[in-house]
């Protein structure tokens, strides 16, 4: 009975190892398919080097913005909602041209199964401030540097990579909306004003 259990448990196992789903993580010409706006847009201006963007223009391609793809993984008992946190996926990178990413095949371990279903999303996030980088939106996001989230999307299928009928990545198509990348939410500056006058509070009590 224990070398049974112990084989189911090795079998599951080896079935979780080799879920997995892959994504083309690129808006390059997602715009055309559609009337939706995929690019990812400035939601305020800024100045890099010489060249001033205007708010809503697309945002500067180069290392100025970074993005990132994420996913939760679909539940057939909850099918309209993601039911668990997104989680980041690499590569992160940054974009090729105005308002466009292109940064080719994600593959998405834990895809249950091979090829199947998932939440995605993907955020955006000025790649550094006052000469300190951010590796994460995270850490973006504390910082306060600007960010930006698009919607959220289920995409039907992913492509698998397993033998022995391996089908190609599938694309992201245009249900995400692109990413207006801009200042942080009110509550998040909200926390960190509160988080600055307890600071004050705690030294003039010392």
């Amino acid at each position: 009975m224990k070398k049974l259990a112990i084989t189911i448990a090795a079998v599951f196992a080896t079935l979780n190892i080799f879920a997995q789903g892959t994504v083309n993580f690129s808006n390059l010409g997602l715009t055309t398919l559609t009337s939706a706006d995929a690019f990812v847009r400035l939601g305020v201006p800024i100045t890099v080097g010489t060249t001033t963007y205007a708010a809503g223009a697309k945002a500067p391609a180069g290392a100025t913005f970074t993005v990132q793809l994420f996913w939760s993984p679909f539940d057939s008992t909850s099918p309209n909602a993601p039911t668990a946190p997104f989680q980041a996926e690499t590569p992160s990178g940054h974009l090729a041209i105005l308002g466009v990413y292109n940064l080719g095949t994600v593959t998405i371990a834990g895809i249950t199964p091979p090829g199947g279903m998932g939440w995605f999303e993907v955020k955006g996030w000025e790649s550094a401030l006052a000469g300190v980088a951010f590796n994460t939106y995270d850490d973006a996001v504390a910082a306060g540097a600007l960010t930006g989230v698009s919607a959220m999307f289920l995409l039907g299928g992913t492509g698998n990579p397993l033998p022995p009928n391996p089908t190609v990545p599938v694309s992201m198509g245009t249900g995400h909306g692109g990413i207006i990348i801009g200042v942080p939410e009110p509550a998040i500056l909200g926390l960190g004003l509160l988080g600055g006058a307890a600071m004050l509070l705690l030294r003039r009590r010392k």
